[in-house]
């Protein structure tokens, strides 16, 4: 470089549009968060791919003044505003740059006296300036530059480039600083990566307690909500969900005050970047004479003829519908029941939209163009005897193109899953305006979740901006942590194909002998011949009439452990399967825990002349009730493996044990400590724990947190609709991966007699093969009671060929049969 002259002239800041260049190449930030790379920004969003080797090359290429500032601001998470008059004469109000260049001027980063040409290459000085401006702590003194060319930096950039030599953001060269050479695009990504991690730790930490508050709050009383002080220097806005309407309202000034609420009590979720905690209000005394409409109906569910109105302060949109695991089956269940008012979700209706299953959803609301708002809400209903429950929680997240995503908050309330009372909750989000054009709300859905009259309202023109964290890191944040990252289906060590056999009940149907166990272990031909193996696990199950009782669960263990039938008989059957193929082999049994009822009031006694347990949460509450089911389920456990070590099978190996539940049933209080708790204990006994949810099923995927080794996911292909389309196979097969889950394949008596169903077992076959599940992995199969036994001893030839054919496609060579 040549010589450095620190007074040399600068030309004052004057944006113009042409500036939104890097030099020679068309690369600019997009939405309304740092993508991560200037170059992986032209490579997903340009109309001409960044190739690799013109990666290289635009890497070493220099960044314009206003590319890195706006590039800068949005991955602090700053939100635009739009203020009547601009800072700068040559930056249109309708531009996308006006409102994050304002912003940025409010938040005092940006001046329009700064020495900066945004049109030309910004140094490295320059943009350690502004970072310090964003980040720094202006009360700090910093001098020191610990580089040899220190005393090149101009005097106006000295405080910022000591800041960048604190936190090593930008790269040296050569051990110097080189304060007056342009900044590479290589070396600003370097930046924005650093600056996402330190407000990603920001947005994760801004309340240092997330406990739960109290406040009691004299009714008719004024109260303004005091929050913890955010220390950072750019602090992320502090947002408010409500679960009452009238709990309370924003102050001009962005502070939250509890108002005249005609309800007893209420939930404030206060949020600031990840963080959030409720607020739990009481109100006592006072009185009001407002009328309390407390919306202890379900409400209409036929179309009325309000249609869609607005107040002076709602803003009209439009919006789509997206679910998070999509399913044909599910999304024709809820069209057709209750597909909502034909005026759509906003409307001022008493119809509700329902939601079934699929996950959760995310309903992307579209303002047509950026709009002021200062709140989000929409109206729930929980009826837990028609299986409709309040979602746990409301998100929302604010963006400017509808692509990037900024988080916004989340609302939550004090309802239960368990509460019988048919009630509805009205969610909102308040908070200081904000500009923007799309809005997504999501929510997580059970069984059913019902919603109506969701509502946007303007906020004033702000001259204030918000500052938001990132989307995709609030997922990391906020949801369960990510399922292995291998797309392979779940291959239990040994194990390949697992035969459920329910006993316990149903007389002959439900008692199983060597007779009935020599074909579903080993291969029969018509002759009677053994021809190969065919499932290595048996998994034993009670019927569901076993019941939740002492005396029942003893007598499941009596009938499990009877002579001659169920766990003797599958000894025999082996013992006499490898005297016929002179083989040596151990059957894999997995066996079930009885599910303990939450309802059962009288399980009996544990000990002699002691008190009979009560599993009834209503009466002892979640405590007590979660305590006495956990000590049942350790009763059995233990009654169960003191049984199976006397038994003392030759030919049987126990691979583990099974939750009988097929779905995490958020109405019952304590359900995932209990099985927490139960795979503590299955755990302890050096024992894997089992689990086969239905097709969306709650929990189904986080079932490593409940404590299971193997989970197996049912496709309900085969159980519900003949005429169903393959769709529901492969979405089972696309969560499985996922997931790392196994997969259950589904026949029972009926293809015996209903040509329907007999081809829905094919096709079920067919597709199956199609998808790999005959590959490297482990399988389960239900085939209720008997119904393999049943085609292996059948003289109709198309009914033998059923089991013939399962036996192909367990050893890999089945032809899938044309329908």
């Amino acid at each position: 470089m040549g010589e450095v002259h620190k007074t040399m002239r600068l030309k004052k800041w004057a944006f113009c549009l042409s500036a939104l260049l890097i030099t020679s190449t068309s690369i600019a930030p997009m939405g309304n968060g740092y993508d991560g790379t200037l170059i992986g920004i032209a490579a997903a969003r340009a109309e001409t791919p960044v190739l690799s080797a013109e990666k290289e090359v635009a890497q070493e290429q220099t960044v314009t003044g206003l590319t890195f500032s706006l590039s800068l601001g949005k991955a602090l998470g700053i939100q635009p505003i739009y203020p009547t008059k601009g800072s700068y004469g040559d930056v249109p109000r309708y531009s996308t740059e006006f409102g994050y260049v304002e912003a940025m001027v409010a938040l005092g980063i940006l001046s329009p006296g700064d020495q900066i040409q945004p049109h030309l290459p910004i140094t490295r000085q320059d943009a350690a300036l502004l970072i310090w401006r964003a980040l720094g702590d202006p009360s700090a003194a910093l001098s020191y530059i610990p580089y040899p060319d220190g005393s090149a930096v101009a005097d106006y950039a000295q405080t910022g480039v000591a800041f960048i030599a604190q936190k090593g953001w930008i790269p040296l060269r050569a051990g110097s600083f080189d304060p007056q050479a342009p900044l590479t695009v290589s070396e600003a990504e370097a930046v924005f990566a650093a600056i996402a991690n330190t407000r990603h730790s920001q947005a994760m930490r801004a309340f240092d307690v997330i406990s739960t508050r109290s406040l009691d709050i004299k009714k008719g009383s004024l109260t303004p909500l005091e929050i913890p002080e955010l220390k950072e220097r750019l602090p992320f806005t502090p947002v408010y969900g409500i679960d009452v309407p009238d709990l309370g309202s924003l102050t001009p000034q962005g502070q939250f005050v509890i108002g005249e609420s005609t309800s007893k009590k209420g939930t404030v979720t206060v949020n600031a970047g990840y963080s959030a905690y409720d607020v739990m209000v009481n109100f006592y005394g006072g009185s009001s004479s407002k009328k309390v409409d407390t919306n202890k109906s379900k409400g209409s569910l036929s179309p009325v003829e309000s249609g869609r109105e607005y107040t002076a302060k709602e803003i009209p949109f439009t919006y789509r519908i997206v679910s998070d695991k999509p399913d044909q089956v599910f999304q024709q269940t809820e069209s057709t029941s209750y597909p909502g008012p034909e005026e759509g979700i906003g409307a001022k209706s008493d119809t509700w939209t329902g939601f079934y299953r699929q996950q959760g959803r995310d309903i992307i609301v579209d303002l047509g163009t950026p709009q002021p708002v200062a709140s989000v809400s929409m109206e729930f209903m929980q009826d837990i005897a028609s299986a409709i429950r309040f979602p746990e929680y409301m998100r929302t997240y604010l963006s400017t193109d509808g692509q990037n995503w900024s988080y916004l908050g989340q609302v939550r309330h004090d309802i239960p899953p368990s509460d019988k009372t048919v009630q509805t909750r009205t969610l909102s989000l308040q908070f200081p305006s904000a500009s923007t054009r799309y809005i997504k709300i999501s929510f997580p859905v059970d069984i059913w979740t019902f919603a109506r009259r969701l509502s946007v309202t303007r906020g004033a023109e702000s001259s204030k901006p918000l500052l938001l964290p990132k989307e995709d890191r609030a997922a990391e944040a906020l949801k369960a942590p990510a399922p292995a990252p291998e797309p392979t289906y779940l291959q239990v060590p040994g194990m390949n194909d697992v035969l459920l056999v329910y006993t316990g009940g149903h007389e002959a149907r439900g008692t199983w002998t060597s007779a009935d166990f020599l074909p579903m272990i080993a291969h029969q031909d018509p002759k009677g011949s053994l021809t190969g193996r065919m499932f290595d696990t048996i998994l034993f199950l009670p019927y569901s009439k076993v019941g939740s009782s002492r005396d029942e669960w003893q007598s499941y263990l009596d009938d499990l452990f009877a002579p001659y039938v169920q766990l003797s008989a599958l000894n025999e059957a082996l013992a006499s399967m490898n005297k016929v193929m002179g083989t040596a082999e151990k059957e894999k049994v997995i066996l079930t825990i009885p599910y303990p009822d939450p309802k059962q009031s009288s399980f009996g006694s544990l000990e002699q002349n002691g008190p009979a347990l009560s599993f009834d949460v209503e009466k002892l509450g979640k405590e007590a009730a979660l305590k006495n089911r956990l000590a049942a389920v350790d009763w059995f456990y233990g009654q169960l493996l003191s049984r199976w070590e006397q038994a003392h099978f030759e030919h049987l190996e126990l691979a583990g044990i099974y939750w009988y539940a097929e779905t995490m049933d958020a109405r019952i209080p304590g359900e995932k400590e209990l099985v927490q708790g139960t795979a503590r204990l299955v755990r302890a006994k050096e024992q894997n724990f089992f689990w086969i949810p239905f097709h969306g099923a709650n929990g189904y995927d986080d079932w490593r947190s409940y404590g299971f080794h193997y989970a197996f996911l049912q496709p309900n292909y085969y159980a519900e609709d003949p005429k169903r389309s393959d769709e529901r196979m492969t979405r089972t097969a696309d969560l499985a991966r996922q997931y790392r889950m196994g997969v259950e394949l589904e026949c029972d008596d009926r293809l015996l007699k209903d040509p329907q169903y007999y081809q829905l077992f094919y096709k079920q076959l067919n597709r199956a093969h199609e998808l790999g599940f005959d590959g490297p992995t482990t399988n389960v199969y239900y085939a209720e009671s008997k119904t393999l036994v049943t085609v292996s001893r059948s003289s109709d030839p198309k009914i033998r060929a059923i089991y013939d054919d399962l036996y192909k496609w367990m050893i890999g060579l089945y032809k899938p049969v044309r329908q």
